[in-house]
Order: structure tokens, then sequence, then C-alpha cells
């Protein structure tokens, strides 16, 4: 829906047209200065019935009626379709303070492209970033400025004030302060306020993958990492031979995986990685993820990929959480909600029966409960947590190394435990995963 709207400024003796596209401020202009432009009858009755309403105000600050209050405006307001009952039925009278409206007023300048370009201080596409102006938009004159291209001069920009942002300035940040002079500023004065906490994993959605357990999905880091994340076919891994043949161009830096960056990039700084991989920094091996949980979202922490973790290649230390959670609420039913929850609790996860976690819990309590509640030894979790088929085994004696174990006629093995075949993680880990690998 398309409405409009006219706020009548008797400070300032002027009156204000504007207009919403369904709910978004599409433009505001001052209908009184000469230059407008705006055509209509609605358009041409307002300005007569603004300039009467002025006059009449004029005549009554003359006179010192004190009724009259120079600090309000009055907003007429009707549907943009012509209508002849325009003033009887339609109309809206609506009494507002005059700071929010002059705020209202001061968010919205509508300028054209070739407008702000011919500006005394011409302005660059820098300095639209530094408006916040969507980035769409700034390609956009950037390509004006260079190729002079007519077709771009009365392309609209919108320069909100903060904290509204947006191409018609129809979002705004709740939290802020005005003290802040950038969306940089904000983003980064909120993460320092309040812990960058989601509440769901993110998913990678353009690959089939069926990893076995419903809440936990496929991550863009556990494409092409060397193993086979997918239960249902090699998908995660299919084509990520085509990177060994990529050729860098002389500019370019090649990172370990085989994608190029821009020399310039390698070195830079040594917690923003440009390479995925994090290869082209000296320190590539900065534990990064231990310090995800106090940053806010930023390249150099979320679109890297931290190898070798359990789980996951994700450097977001609360994507390991997460997965944590979902992994470990499979309750094989035949083990007791108390045995279950001090297993729980043992291995870090937080539960109805334990909601604060204490080592001395962990090394005591839980270990007592386990030994006096459980069988001797546990399926734990209740899922494969390698290559769709590997189970972790614990003995309730010596919990620091859990047996692995399967059913696969190919799994090498030293020990039997309820029908699988098992090998001990404190003498064979590498030699089950280099056998998988390979088989």
């Amino acid at each position: 829906m398309i409405s409009d709207f006219w706020i009548i400024d008797y400070n300032k003796k002027n009156l204000y047209y504007g207009f919403f596209v369904g709910n978004g401020l599409v433009g505001i202009r001052n209908i009184l200065d000469a230059g407008c432009t705006i055509e209509g009858d609605n358009v041409v009755l307002l300005q007569q019935t603004a300039r009467y309403r002025l006059k009449i105000m004029e005549e009554l600050e003359d006179n010192n009626d004190k009724n009259i209050n120079p600090s309000i405006y009055e907003i007429i307001s009707k549907s943009s379709s012509p209508d002849e009952q325009f003033f009887n039925n339609s109309v809206q009278l609506v009494h507002t303070t005059k700071t929010h409206i002059e705020t209202f007023i001061m968010r919205m300048k509508l300028l054209s492209v070739d407008q702000i370009y011919e500006l005394e201080r011409k302005i660059t596409s820098e300095d639209l970033y530094l408006w916040s102006i969507p980035i769409d938009i700034i390609e956009n004159y950037e390509i004006y400025i260079e190729t002079n291209d007519i077709s771009l001069e009365d392309e609209m920009i919108t320069n909100c004030t903060l904290p509204r942002f947006g191409s018609m300035c129809q979002y705004e940040f709740y939290y802020y302060h005005r003290n802040y002079s950038s969306l940089y500023e904000i983003i980064h004065g909120y993460y320092k306020s309040y812990e960058y906490d989601p509440p769901d994993l993110t998913c990678y959605l353009h690959l089939q993958c069926n990893r076995d357990y419903a809440s936990v999905c496929l991550d863009w880091t556990e494409i092409c990492n060397g193993k086979l994340d997918c239960l249902d076919g090699p998908y995660d891994e299919e084509h990520c031979w085509q990177l060994e043949f990529i050729e860098c161009n002389e500019h370019e830096y090649q990172c370990q995986n085989g994608l190029c960056i821009p020399n310039e990039f390698v070195n830079d700084n040594v917690i923003n990685f440009d390479c995925l991989d994090r290869s082209d920094e000296i320190n590539p091996n900065l534990d990064v993820y231990r310090i995800m949980h106090r940053q806010e979202p930023a390249f150099g922490y979320e679109d890297a990929i931290c190898q070798n973790r359990f789980l996951t290649n994700s450097c977001f230390e609360k994507r390991h959480d997460l997965l944590l959670k979902s992994i470990f609420s499979i309750k094989d039913q035949s083990i007791s909600n108390q045995c279950w929850f001090a297993l729980q609790y043992y291995f870090g996860i937080k539960n109805s029966m334990y909601s604060s976690l204490s080592i001395n819990i962990m090394n005591n309590i839980c270990k007592t409960i386990l030994k006096e509640n459980c069988s001797e030894t546990l399926v734990f979790p209740n899922i494969p947590i390698f290559f769709g088929h590997i189970y972790m085994v614990f003995n309730t004696n010596n919990l620091s190394f859990p047996y692995l174990c399967s059913n696969q006629s190919h799994f090498t093995y030293d020990i039997s435990i309820n029908y699988m075949k098992c090998l001990s993680t404190d003498l064979n880990l590498q030699l089950i995963i280099e056998n998988e690998i390979t088989w």
C-alpha cells in the first residue's frame, strides 16, 4: 500500500510532504520551497491550506493567544489515491512533539547520485560506506563516478541519521548510544556489552547430507576437509580434487588448500585470516576458537577453518558446544536418568539436574554415581561419532580413555565389547583414523 502525509511546521513556516510504500518511508520534502516539483491537485490544495493555516497561526501569535504552543506540529495524512472527500472523511489530524517530528524530518535526506557528486566537497564511495549506505548503491555510485553513466544520475541515495539504516532508512538499531558515529562502533559496542551467543546452528543447505542426527547439520568448514561427514554418500568431498589444480597469478598468494588471495593480505594481521585454512599468517596454529565467544561475528573468526577439532572444523566455539549438547542428548532407554545426567555432566554438559559446572562435582560426585548406578560399560553418546559407524564405549572404572567400537567387518580391533569390535584410544587412535581414511 502507498500512503502519503504532510507535516505543517508552525515554527519554521514549512510544509513537508512524505510518502510510504508498505511500511518503509521513501521520501520527505519541503513542498513550500520554490523548487518543489511535486505535482497533483491534492498537493496544490494542501499548499494553499498550509499557507492559510500558517497565516492564521501567525495572526494568533501576533495577538499573543495563550492557547498556541509553538512546539506543536500537525500531521495530515491520507491514502494517496484521489478522493474528492479529501478534507472530509479521510483526513486524520495528529499532534506530536517538536523533537519527534524534527528527528523524523532530519532522518531522511534524499539526494540523487548527480546531486551528491556535484557537492562542493565531492563525496567518495568510502564516504558512502561510512554513512552505512547499502553496498549495491555504493557500487552504482562508483560506476557513475568512473564511467559517467548518465542512466544512473537520477538514482536516489538516502543518507540516514543514526541509528536508522537501510536503502530507505527502514531499519533501526535498538542498542544505540548518541556517542556512536558509525555502524562499526554500534556493532562493536553492542558485542562488548552482550556476548555473541546464538542459540541455533547454522547449516550449509546446498548439499544433500545425512548426519544421522536431525539437529546436527553440515557446516561449510566440513566440506573438502579430507573426511566424509555425510553418511548417505561422499557429497561433502566430491569435486574437491579440483582445488589441487588451481594456479594463482603473480600478484597472488596460494593458500595451502589451493585458493588464492592478494599478496598484500599475507602476514597483515595475525588474528584476521584471509585464507580459509589460516595459512596466510605466521601463526596459523593460534587457538582462535578459544576467544570466539568474546568477539563480535567477523571474517577473522567465522570465515576460518580450525582443523583436527572433535566433531567440527568450525573455529566457533559455540558450534562445538551446540553439537555436543545435541549429540549427547540422545539417550539409550536402558540407562537410568540418574546415570545419564551424571554421564552428561561428567563431560561438561549441563542439564536439569546439574545446572552449573564444578570440577569437584565432576571428579567426585559424578564418578561415584556412575560406578554405583551404571553398568560397567556404556555406549556414550548413543550414536556413531566417526565415519558413521564408530561409537565411543566407556568403562566406568576408567573414563579417561574410551574404546572406539564398530560392527563393520573391516574394522581392526583388539577386544570385543557388546558384540562390537573395539580399540582403546590411549594407544590406537591414529591407527584407527588412518585405517578409516584408506579404507
